[in-house]
């Protein structure tokens, strides 16, 4: 059986195929990642998010002596405590976003009940304005009626 190279789309199917294409290309991303540390000596860190917006973060340290950023070496130990605190400043992180979603929607929401507010009442005093127009329509209309009858009166003829 000839492997075919995979035609990289967005899976538009259920939110459950895009689950499980997820969970498959996670492992394997994984499993690369660690040969790759393993051929070529160094650490190797990953973030992934899945469609449900949970991270997942992964070390692969298989050399025991690794190079840190400033050029000296240090312990498979060191680093892992390195990943580690990483990992807890980017859980924060994520906290203070979900946070600051939350203050967002509250916003959001607060200033909507604010503007549903102001607009009920400028549809009230719209309401009275337009009930007033009406009234004096009805009063110029009556007093345009007695001004013809001033100048033409009507007179009734009895037989």
């Amino acid at each position: 059986m000839v492997r075919r190279k995979t035609v990289m789309k967005t899976v538009k199917d259920k939110k459950s195929s895009r689950q499980v294409t997820i969970s498959k290309r996670r492992n394997g991303v994984f499993k690369n990642a660690n040969e790759l540390a393993i051929l070529c000596s160094v650490a190797i860190a990953i973030l992934c998010f899945s469609p449900g917006g949970k991270p997942r973060f992964e070390a692969v340290i298989d050399n025991p002596e690794t190079f840190n950023a400033d050029g000296g070496s240090s312990s498979k130990k060191s680093l892992c405590d390195q990943v580690k605190k990483l990992t807890e400043k980017f859980r924060d992180v994520l906290k203070k976003l979900e946070t600051s979603k939350k203050k967002g929607e509250m916003v959001d929401k607060s200033m909507n009940e604010v503007l549903k507010r102001d607009i009920l009442k400028l549809k009230g005093k719209l309401e009275e304005l337009r009930d007033k127009v009406k009234e004096q329509i009805n009063d110029m209309e009556a007093s345009s009626s007695l001004l013809l009858l001033e100048k033409e009166p009507v007179v009734l003829m009895k037989d």
